[in-house]
């Protein structure tokens, strides 16, 4: 089961997480957080290997909603994923 975080917690613990927005292309260029990558929940499954399951992940969307359904995916195949609550609309 993966874990959840404050967009506050986030930033607290920032250099422990690799950070993953799943929130389309135009959304991420709008405004992100210095350093995430950007894969779009769509395109997630076909980016698979581009991940590393000794990695930790924080997953961030806009409000949270997407962040979740990618974090339970991602930790479905076996990645180390934490979903933060609030998303962009709290950062």
């Amino acid at each position: 089961m993966y874990a959840s975080i404050s967009t506050r917690e986030l930033d607290e613990k920032r250099k422990s997480y690799d950070i993953i927005d799943v929130r389309d292309r135009e959304a991420f260029l709008e405004r992100h957080i210095e350093g995430a990558e950007n894969i779009p929940i769509e395109e997630l499954e076909e980016h698979l290997d581009h991940l590393s399951k000794e990695k930790n992940y924080a997953v961030i969307c806009y409000s949270g909603k997407r962040s979740m359904l990618a974090s339970e995916f991602l930790d479905g195949q076996g990645f180390q994923v934490t979903n933060v609550r609030g998303g962009m609309n709290e950062w």
